[in-house]
């Protein structure tokens, strides 16, 4: 009978979550439409690159300084570029400098390569990369909340010849992803 009810449960679980995924979706696309590119953001941006976790947009600063905005992964990449009023993208733009943004595609099944070291690799590497072959120089790179763990793990990874400048938003979100990092650490070494 236990057996029964955990089949239940868990079938009912699946339903309900499916459900709530196609409400969400119905939700957007009536606010948002079905193209969200064109209901935010107001600078005008080229994707330059793609791959199967991220697109490359670069938005056509002035070309005294790349800068490489690497976003977190759940956030849209048109945040930090909402209303011209308050467009971090157009502040770049208008001090001469040219951004790059890296948006994240939403992934329709899971898989396990995708991981921490695929993102950065994949992501922020050939993201860095790209922006250098182009612009012919190093870069500034920001890292914007999780997007500054990414930038972190990539800076770390590599001997960072590429990237002149690097800053975070949000440096708590770091910090508390180091501390929980190291306790999960410290409980691995204590149980093994």
């Amino acid at each position: 009978m236990a057996e029964g009810l955990d089949e239940f449960l868990r079938e009912k679980i699946k339903k309900d979550f499916d459900d709530f995924v196609k409400y969400l979706n119905e939700v957007a696309d009536t606010l948002l439409g079905n193209n969200v590119d064109g209901e935010v953001g107001s600078s005008k941006k080229t994707l330059i690159y793609e791959n199967d976790i991220m697109e490359l947009y670069s938005y056509n600063g002035l070309r005294k300084k790349p800068i490489l905005i690497v976003n977190p992964l759940i956030n849209g990449y048109y945040i930090l570029d909402i209303l011209p009023e308050i467009s971090f993208t157009r502040f770049l733009i208008e001090n001469e400098y040219s951004p790059y943004i890296i948006k994240w595609k939403n992934l329709n099944e899971y898989d396990k390569k995708y991981n921490m070291v695929y993102y950065v690799i994949n992501g922020v590497k050939e993201s860095v990369e790209k922006v250098v072959e182009i612009e012919k120089q190093n870069i500034v790179m920001i890292g914007h909340c999780l997007g500054g763990i990414l930038a972190s793990l990539y800076l770390s990874y590599t001997d960072n010849y590429l990237v002149d400048k690097y800053m975070t938003f949000l440096r708590w979100v770091l910090f508390l992803f180091l501390l929980h990092l190291s306790l999960l650490m410290l409980i691995n070494l204590l149980i093994h």
